[in-house]
């Protein structure tokens, strides 16, 4: 299991608890030129693809080594900006690389350079924003890119036309917010959004209003936070993660429409690390791995009740008060060093 947190790079083995860190290196040139890590995918070939905010990088984990991609004001074929908030992978093994700043960039491996996407106001079917937070494919081979404060566009590649999603205060079916932080596809192609300010959005695969989820402090089921930061499915189908900035963990009952809160408490080990989630990603059927703003990351069952940690936490807050970012569940047959 792969960690990108505010201290680098870690590779965490759940068997017994020990962690590999891989981080910058003065006067190093295959290692990373900042150690906070937004975002990592695996490619086709088993590399690591980590966004960062001084660059791209192409990780070798046989190797250890790195290889940096930082955007060149000379060269129109560099990535668009250094600042990469977003890495994604698509079902085609394209890389694709948010930006903040710089749009939307996509990898070429013919000759090693980037195809950038960025917003032009002279023309309506450009991104509509050039600061991206999320990326996701959607079931018709589409790209949903959730942007800072633009909504959300939807790419039709090769055709390069951008469709634009945003918040209308006289549309209660549009977006609730226009800064996107998560995107997620669910088995059966419905789409949730996880917002700023606004809770959750949910877009069924055959539709074009969304429908929201928000708190309501009069409902005790509700949404815990409108902050959204991560979100999740479930080995069920009725059940969905949601990770919030100060309300702590949400799980969503699709059938009954409630939602369950998981928050830390400072008199019980047996709760999650903090309220701020930034990160949620299954590790298997039982268990899943929640990453945190300052606060490392916990594994625990979700089939048990009340929620249960499956690690001493001296091991699994070990990079606590790191930040982690990103969770990326990849199988390592042989690591440098």
């Amino acid at each position: 299991m792969w960690l990108g947190t505010s201290k680098g790079l870690y590779l965490f083995n759940a068997a017994n608890g020990s962690f590999k860190r891989f981080t910058h290196a003065a006067n190093g040139t295959n290692s990373i030129a900042n150690d906070f890590i937004y975002q990592v995918t695996e490619d086709n070939n088993g590399w690591l693809w980590v966004g960062t905010d001084d660059g791209l990088y192409h990780f070798n984990p046989q190797n250890g080594k790195f290889i940096g991609y930082v955007h060149d004001p000379a060269n129109q074929n560099s990535i668009g900006a250094s600042w990469v908030k977003a890495v994604y992978k698509d079902s085609k093994g394209n890389i694709w690389a948010g930006t903040h700043g710089g749009g939307l960039a996509l990898y070429n491996s013919k000759n090693n350079s980037f195809i950038n996407f960025k917003h032009d106001p002279n023309n309506s079917n450009s991104i509509c924003h050039n600061d991206i937070l999320s990326i996701l494919e959607n079931s018709d081979g589409k790209l949903w890119i959730g942007t800072e404060n633009g909504g959300i566009s939807v790419l039709d590649y090769p055709a390069n036309k951008f469709t634009c999603y945003k918040f209308d205060a006289n549309d209660h079916h549009s977006l609730s917010s226009n800064s996107v932080y998560c995107l997620y596809k669910d088995d059966t192609g419905n789409t949730w959004i996880g917002t700023y300010s606004g809770g959750v959005d949910f877009l069924p695969g055959f539709g074009d209003k969304f429908s929201s989820y928000s708190q309501n402090p009069n409902n005790p089921n509700s949404l815990s936070n409108n902050n959204v930061l991560a979100i999740s499915g479930d080995d069920s189908d009725e059940n969905i993660w949601i990770g919030t900035d100060g309300g702590g963990l949400n799980l969503f009952n699709r059938k009954k429409k409630t939602f369950v809160h998981y928050l830390h408490s400072d008199n019980n080990s047996n709760t999650i690390s903090n309220n701020y989630v930034m990160a949620i990603v299954p590790i298997n059927k039982d268990v899943i791995g929640i990453g945190y703003h300052i606060g490392g990351f916990d594994l625990f069952d979700k089939k048990r009740e009340p929620l249960y940690i499956t690690c001493p936490r001296q091991i699994i807050r070990v990079a606590s008060p790191f930040q982690i970012s990103t969770i990326c569940i990849k199988t390592v047959t042989a690591i440098y060093g």
